[in-house]
Formats: C-alpha cells, sequence, structure tokens
C-alpha cells in the first residue's frame, strides 16, 4: 500500500470553489470533478436537513499527510461536520500506472510503500483512469484488449483550475476529462495498468494517469470468478 490516498468529496456545486481553494494551499494539484444529482428521498432529506440540490464530485490524490491537513482545514473553514455540508471519505491507494503518474499524483513528494497484510484470495481493486476528453475508448482499448479487462464506465468530468499543475507537468488540469472505472481482479491489476500506460498514457496525447483503489467487498463478479475456476 503506498502512502497516497483518494480524496472524494461529495458536495453542492455552489461549494466546490472553496474546496478547491483548500487544495491549492495544500499544492494538491490533480483535482477533477464530476457532475451529479442527490437522489436521496425527502424523509432522509429532512432527518440529515440536507437540501435536495445540484452536487459536485471533487477526487483528489495527495499524500496522506496532505490529505489529512486539507480535511482539518474543511473542518476548520467550511465546517464540514455540519449537517448538509458535504460528506468527505479517502481511500487508500494500493498501485500507480507509470513513473509520470506517479510523480503528478505525488505533485514532487516522496511516495513510499508500506506493508499491508490482506486476505489476496478473491480480492479485487477498482483502476481508475483519469485522461482528457475523447480517449477514453483508447484507454477501454487497451484494458480489453492488451490488459485483460472485461469492461469498464466512463464518467465525464472537468478538471479543477490549478495553474500549479501547467507550470510543473506541463498539462491542463482544468480541460474537460473523462474518467473510465474498471472493477477486476487483483491478479490482473497490473496487466491493465501497463496497457493503459503505455497505449493511451501520460505521455501520449490521451495524457491519462492510472491508478487503483482496494475493493473491500464485491457482488456480482460471478463472470471473474468462473475464469478462476
Amino acid at each position: 500500500m503506498l502512502n497516497l490516498e483518494m480524496l472524494v468529496v461529495i458536495a453542492d456545486r455552489d461549494d466546490s470553489e472553496a474546496y478547491v481553494q483548500l487544495y491549492s494551499a495544500q499544492k494538491i494539484l490533480l483535482t477533477v470533478a464530476a457532475l451529479g444529482i442527490g437522489t436521496a428521498s425527502r424523509e432522509v432529506l429532512d432527518t440529515f436537513s440536507l437540501d435536495d440540490s445540484e452536487k459536485a464530485v471533487l477526487i483528489s490524490v495527495a499524500t496522506q499527510e496532505k490529505i489529512h491537513a486539507v480535511i482539518k482545514n474543511m473542518q476548520r473553514h467550511i465546517l464540514i461536520e455540519n449537517p448538509g455540508t458535504g460528506i468527505v471519505f479517502t481511500i487508500p491507494l494500493s498501485s500507480i500506472g507509470g513513473e509520470a503518474s506517479a510523480q503528478c499524483l505525488a505533485s514532487g513528494d516522496t511516495i513510499e510503500r508500506k506493508e499491508l497484510l490482506m486476505n489476496t484470495e478473491d480480492a479485487h481493486e477498482l483502476i481508475i483512469a483519469i485522461t482528457n476528453e475523447g480517449y477514453s475508448s483508447l484507454v477501454m482499448d487497451a484494458a480489453k484488449h492488451t490488459g485483460g479487462a472485461r469492461g469498464g464506465t466512463i464518467l465525464h468530468a472537468r478538471g479543477a483550475r490549478l495553474d500549479d499543475a501547467q507550470k510543473f507537468f506541463g498539462i491542463s488540469i482544468a480541460d474537460e476529462k473523462e474518467l473510465v472505472l474498471i472493477a477486476c481482479r487483483a491478479d490482473i491489476r497490473n496487466n491493465i495498468m501497463q496497457a493503459i500506460s503505455e497505449e493511451a498514457g501520460f505521455k501520449t496525447k490521451a495524457k491519462s494517469i492510472v491508478f487503483s483503489v482496494p475493493i473491500s467487498s464485491v457482488a456480482g463478479f460471478w463472470t471473474l470468478k468462473e475464469e478462476n475456476d
């Protein structure tokens, strides 16, 4: 397991800029936003003092130190723990595809690997590829035809405007982006990530950044289990 975490924030769209400013203060350079609409019932909304409003899903990756610091600032400046303010959670990263992706995700910080004891039998992971708009098909072709993936899900997103990312890495985070989500068996994760990195990676026009996070529980993976059997 790496000392990197994925930070996910679900908040009202009008508040997304305040979060991005906190990320910038901690030099968290990679942040993408996908737009959504809350679907909770009126009873749930009333119980938790939530509004039926348009949402922004912000996804960032940084070292644990930066992630924990920015969450403290959310508690201090945005009052994230107040009902109706938003939802925040983190997911540890287990691997990164390619050195260029690693440098961008870590924003120049040192990446460390920590030992994590876990049962690898029937283990699964979620591969996340952030790619330029229009290149998700290239990512999926590489993942399926070369890497052995069975399929994936594509989400449309937009990068948050962080000028430091352009300066340090020569990429425009503010451009339209696509997120490719691929759930797979842990034993073929590396093959899929390597295929994406080689055919649609950071050094190609797709500028894909790819990493994976562990999945603790799965359902509906009977087709994948049959392959093992």
